[in-house]
């Protein structure tokens, strides 16, 4: 019999196990078994039979199939039954009968008669909508072959296609990765339109076509960035309800989502025609032009209807946004320019500066220079507005219009526009805010206004601009912004405005609805100068034509922090987070060389000969703005390597040691980015992301500790000021290693443990009296760093017990052998029974040690007079310790 006849043979209930022993043939990729390749071979009555035989091997398999409406899948609240093997191999049938249709479909002849193949897929179908949740692999297979049919345009697709497209809407809102199956619901998008809008049917799925709109999975993937543009084109009718929904939502979505929204509604315009063209722009774009002029600038909305409308504005280089703009705009930005209301004034000065000029393509030059003149004319009006807020928004309107348009005005329209700036605005006695804006405006027209012969005159009298004519000037007079000399650049003065941007919550906002592009350039401008610093660091005198240190560093943080912003604002990518690797690459190969360089005079106590401290700020500086990204969730697992080994780096750097403040709260913020459980054991998988880099951060912790130690030894004040500047962050680092109670971070405590121990131990050997020998009872009678280290342990119970639980582990394990190194580990215990902590971790220890320590009782009584009295204080100490 041949594998055909026999597979054939199979395909009913009596030889239901030959049919199942088949479909794992074919599974098992090892065996020369392949239901297509048998399907294929088949004649066409042979496979009409097979699909009969199928049809009826389900109809008497589904008899014993566990779905939704069987007790199988339990009640609210409590256990669902295990299923039982019959119900297994009811399951294992179906999916087989699934797996041999979803093949015949891909080997379907036109003259196949398929009615037993619709058959099958039918009752397949009704599987589909009533599969309980444990048999999701079935589940997916069924969806499949839905999809299938429907893109094989077979009888009853609609049928198949909307159930295989609801059930994909359906998995992209539940799964934690929803890519693939936001990519499924686009390839099967065209399913909508054979589906009724008005019908109640199609209800459920017009709900969950508008939660996609809610979604930032759906709204920043391309394919369901496609499918949402497409829904603006199912029915004319739902292109309001989509409005309204994104209208509801808008407060909720973050700047990042509000642009990908805005591509949105632009290419659903760029894409409409006939009576969806007019829909989109009447009831949501015109909508937006309205709400960004009417809504309270307090509105949590209103940014977010602004950032729309602005990108349909820097979209003008497009074909038709101009005459679109010009049409949508004409029946209501010219009466809000007018509007009684100032706000409603300000809203619109600030939308008609930003889309400057309005015209329609279409109608002649004559025309087209007429109306821009009428806005000309409009613009200067603006800027004698009678309100402040108005004139401020006017003031800084024009210069972007002026520098947009430089090369395109009249050089008596330029000329008239800066007279009334720098004559008039420069110096508006009522408004401070009208005085400022005119100073932001040094930055977007300075370039072009150098140049003209009239500005030459005229700009240096801003000096005196920004003074307050005010009583209360004489009292302040010290405290005011003066600019000497406009043509000079003020790198000072601008990092100062900056800082004040940035420091404030409402100043960053606006800065950053800049947008990319300038903000980009200016990310660009402060990272150049790390030249500035490189010059400052490899010169030995100062260049009078470079800025000053405290300048360029200035810069160099503020590149730092930027980024930062920018990757938590504008991407969705990490190209910021690639911008500070390439800043840690730098630092590594330009900086940290001279934390070592000495110069001429290598006398050991010259000034000279020490490490330049600019080499340690700036390290210091940008592993700062690295612990801030770090903080905020923002760094990857690539960044988080990244800066951990430009923190070695540090470290092995001849006055690295000066960075231990800095380095110890990266090390903490990166171990606090995981859960223990986030960790498998290293015996099962060395090469866990997770293990690796905490494996890291321990390696780091315990070059920090040799560090401190070996300063300790050869510069013992300088090491003490190093201890307890780390003081903060050894605290704030052993609170997130104290959660673990294995490997990798389990590490710092035996780190710890190790290194008080040893200084204990070298104390106790170089005792020569007995007398000498004396209990400590503080952490003030403990060497130098062991009293560092115990005053941090000792500041918090749970890493006091941590500390504790390792000296158990080590004792135990026979590491502390030595008899000495016992009675030095029983000093440590006395130290923190004085501090009265964790008693009974205290008393656990204790035991530990006991059993050690009467091991060595012959051997103390051989020794020396001292060693034999270090046994004798040891062993009353353990017996008041285990006495507590």
């Amino acid at each position: 019999m041949s594998k055909r006849e026999a597979f054939l043979e199979a395909a009913c209930k009596e030889n239901v196990e030959g049919f199942l022993r088949f479909i794992q043939l074919h599974k098992d990729k090892a065996e020369p078994f392949d239901v297509e390749e048998v399907l294929q071979e088949m004649p066409r009555e042979q496979r009409e039979a097979l699909w009969r035989r199928l049809a009826s091997l389900l109809q008497d398999v589904l008899l014993e199939f566990p779905t939704e409406r069987g007790e199988g899948r339990g009640e609210e609240g409590g256990m669902q039954e295990e299923p039982t093997a019959d119900s297994k191999r009811a399951v294992a049938v179906v999916d087989g009968v699934t797996l041999v249709s979803t093949v015949s479909l891909q080997v379907l002849q036109d003259d196949d008669h398929y009615s037993p193949l619709l058959e099958v897929t039918r009752r397949l179908h009704d599987v589909l909508v009533s599969l309980p949740v444990s048999e999701a692999p079935l589940q997916n297979h069924i969806h499949a072959l839905c999809e299938a049919w429907w893109k094989k345009g077979l009888q009853e697709k609609e049928r198949f296609g909307r159930t295989a497209f609801f059930v994909s809407l359906q998995k992209s809102f539940i799964l934690k990765k929803p890519g693939a199956e936001i990519q499924r619901v686009w390839r099967l998008h065209d399913v909508l339109l054979s589906l009724d809008y008005t019908s109640e049917e199609n209800k459920q799925i017009i709900d969950l076509l508008l939660q996609c709109f809610h979604r930032p999975a759906h709204i920043r993937n391309d394919d369901g960035k496609r499918f949402l543009v497409f829904l603006f084109s199912w029915n004319v009718n739902f292109i309001w309800v989509i409005h309204g929904t994104i209208k509801n939502q808008l407060e909720f979505y973050s700047k990042p989502i509000t642009a990908h929204i805005a591509e949105i509604y632009f290419r659903a315009w760029k894409k409409a025609s006939g009576e969806f063209l007019e829909k989109i722009e009447s009831l949501c774009i015109q909508d937006f032009m309205q709400n960004a002029i009417f809504l309270h600038r307090a509105s949590p909305v209103h940014s977010k209807v602004r950032q729309i409308v602005s990108y349909f504005h820097m979209r003008k280089d497009c074909r038709n946004v101009d005459k679109m703009l010009y049409n949508l705009y004409k029946p209501i930005l010219w009466k809000a320019l007018s509007a009684p209301n100032f706000e409603v004034r300000a809203n619109s000065t600030l939308l008609f500066t930003e889309a400057f000029p309005f015209y329609d393509p279409s109608e002649s030059n004559e025309k087209i220079d007429e109306n821009i003149q009428k806005q000309l004319d409009t613009a200067m009006n603006l800027l004698d507005d009678p309100h402040p807020t108005v004139r401020s928004n006017a003031t800084l309107g024009v210069c972007k219009i002026l520098a947009k348009c430089w090369e395109l005005l009249p050089p008596t329209i330029i000329t008239d526009f800066m007279k009334k700036l720098v004559a008039e605005l420069a110096a508006d006695s009522s408004s401070p805010d009208v005085r400022c804006s005119v100073f932001k405006c040094l930055t977007i027209v300075l370039d072009n206004a150098l140049s003209h012969p009239l500005l030459e005159k005229l700009l240096p009298t801003l000096k005196y601009s920004l003074h307050d004519n005010s009583e209360k000037d004489k009292a302040t007079s010290g405290r005011k912004v003066c600019i000497m000399e406009t043509v000079e650049a003020k790198p000072d003065l601008a990092l100062a405005y900056l800082e004040h941007l940035f420091s404030h919550t409402s100043t960053r906002e606006k800065v950053l609805a800049l947008g990319a592009k300038p903000l980009k350039q200016l990310h660009t401008v402060l990272g150049n100068w790390k030249l500035v610093l490189y010059s400052h660091l490899s010169s030995t005198t100062e260049d009078p034509k470079h800025a000053s240190v405290d300048t360029a560093l200035n810069a160099f943080k503020h590149h730092g922090r930027l980024g930062a912003h920018l990757q938590h604002n504008l991407s969705d990518g990490r190209d910021y987070l690639l911008s500070l690797e390439h800043v840690a690459a730098w630092v590594a190969d330009r900086v940290l060389p001279f934390l070592a360089k000495r110069s001429d005079d290598d006398s050991e106590d010259s000034e000279k000969s020490q490490p330049q401290p600019l080499a340690a700020e700036i390290s210091e500086s940008f592993l700062t703005v690295c612990r801030d990204v770090l903080l905020v969730g923002l760094g990857d697992e690539t960044f988080k390597g990244q800066i951990l080994h430009l923190c070695s780096l540090i470290l092995l750097s001849e006055a690295g040691y000066l960075c231990i403040p800095a380095v110890l709260p990266i090390l903490k913020e990166v171990a606090n980015s995981y859960a223990p459980e986030d960790s498998k054991e290293p015996e099962e998988d060395q090469e866990d992301p997770t293990t690796v880099i905490l494996g890291v951060v321990s390696n780091i912790f315990q070059k920090i500790i040799e560090l401190l130690a070996r300063r300790l030894r050869k510069d013992p004040e300088e090491g003490k000021q190093l201890c307890q500047s780390a003081v903060p962050g050894l605290t704030d680092f052993l609170q997130v290693a104290q959660l673990w109670d294995r490997a990798p971070l389990s590490g710092v405590f035996s780190t710890l443990f190790a290194v008080i121990v040893v200084e204990k131990r070298h104390l106790l050997q170089k005792i020569e009296h007995p007398e000498a020998v004396i209990i400590p009872e503080s952490m003030d009678d403990m060497p130098p760093l062991s009293r560092i280290l115990l005053s941090v342990l000792l500041k918090s119970q749970p890493v006091t017990r941590a500390f504790l639980a390792e000296v158990c582990t080590s004792v135990d394990s026979e590491a502390i052998g030595n008899p000495v190194e016992l009675a030095a580990v029983l000093h440590v215990l006395a130290v923190i029974k004085h501090a009265g902590q964790s008693k009974a971790g205290l008393k656990s220890a204790a035991v530990s040690v006991q059993q050690q320590l009467y091991k060595h009782a012959v051997t103390f009584a051989d020794s020396t007079d001292v060693q034999r009295v270090i046994y004798e204080s040891s062993v009353t100490t353990l017996n008041e310790i285990l006495h507590l």
